[in-house]
């Protein structure tokens, strides 16, 4: 399962296009595992997009927290 699609994701994009291309070319086979390897990428895109909001906020609260501990 993987979260919304209609919210933004700017790094995955194009996948998400690739996926929804694929689940209209294949109405019925996607249902058998011909999109699977777009799903993966998917996949794998939100797993990186993850990391990256992690480290982002983990920045952020560590230079909030060393801001704090000047005063």
């Amino acid at each position: 399962m993987h979260p919304p699609l209609d919210r933004p994701h700017p790094l995955c994009q194009q996948v998400i296009k690739n996926l929804k291309q694929c689940h209209t070319e294949n109405p019925r086979a996607k249902f058998l595992g011909a999109c699977n390897e777009a799903k993966r990428a998917l996949d794998d895109c939100f797993r990186m997009e993850k990391e990256e909001k992690r480290k982002q906020n983990l920045v952020k609260s560590v230079g909030g927290a060393a801001h704090k501990n000047m005063r």
